[in-house]
């Protein structure tokens, strides 16, 4: 038994639950147009649907075992490119049935730099790694991580319209980047996960309202930002 990881875990769900009912009490989000439900269980986003388009490029960082946000956002005529670089999500993405020619899966992680990381294997009962080792276990696997600059580049975009982040904990680093790199999606959907905060959230939360996004909903620990001109 992993004590250290259960004290961890317990920690970490501690600050998740304070953040859960502080945060929504202290920013109300603002009205972005009809907001729908798409994807399934663990995986299900609310996105502002008068705002999508066939011609959107997303962005998917984080798949997991759960791609159906991904699949649903191709089904609807987006081009979509899914990111995840280890062994649990590979596998998921070999046996799925989805667009191929409308969802991309690239198997390399999403970075605050051009690196090679350690993904940390979950405890028993839990399903994706992180980067942050969130349950103590100490066992890893090395994976390619990219920065989302250098992704754009190498596959030929100048924008990303919607990107969705659910990456275990690892979420400060990629905004942090997204921020430095004037990456300005119009659609931004991110699980703030643990290890996380209720500073750590508020914090994070008046950094995008500085550039220009704007608060659109709270689902659990799921936040919705989109761009200040789509807000009415």
């Amino acid at each position: 038994m992993n004590i250290r990881g259960s004290l961890r875990r317990l920690y970490n769900g501690l600050n998740k639950h304070a953040a859960r009912h502080i945060i929504p009490a202290l920013y109300r989000p603002v009205a972005a147009g009809k907001l729908v439900t798409m994807g399934n269980g663990h995986g299900a986003w609310r996105v502002p649907i008068d705002q999508l388009r066939a011609d959107m490029v997303c962005y998917c960082v984080g798949v997991g075992v759960e791609a159906s946000f991904d699949v649903q956002l191709a089904e609807n005529g987006c081009q979509v490119y899914s990111f995840d670089p280890t062994p649990t999500a590979i596998a998921y993405m070999e046996t799925l049935d989805y667009p191929r020619d409308r969802l991309k899966f690239l198997p390399i992680g999403v970075w605050s730099e051009n690196t090679t990381l350690e993904f940390f294997m979950p405890a028993d009962g839990v399903v994706n790694l992180s980067v942050k080792n969130v349950h103590l276990t100490g066992v890893s696997v090395k994976a390619e991580c990219k920065t989302l600059t250098t992704i754009m580049r190498e596959l030929g975009h100048d924008r990303i319209d919607l990107l969705k982040v659910d990456v275990e904990g690892a979420w400060k680093e990629i905004i942090d980047s997204m921020v430095a790199d004037d990456i300005r999606p119009s659609i931004f959907c991110v699980e703030f996960d643990s290890p996380t905060s209720t500073l750590k959230v508020a914090n994070t939360i008046r950094q995008l309202k500085r550039i220009g996004f704007e608060l659109a909903d709270i689902d659990r620990d799921n936040y919705l930002f989109v761009q200040s001109a789509l807000v009415r």
